[in-house]
C-alpha cells in the first residue's frame, strides 16, 4: 500500500504545478 501513497504524493504534486500555471495563464 506504500506504492499507492506514493503515487497519490505524486499526482497531488502534479495538480497543485497544473493549477498555478493555469492560475498563472490566466489573463
Amino acid at each position: 500500500m506504500i506504492c499507492v501513497q506514493h503515487l497519490y504524493s505524486l499526482f497531488s504534486v502534479l495538480l497543485s504545478i497544473c493549477v498555478s500555471w493555469f492560475k498563472l495563464f490566466q489573463f
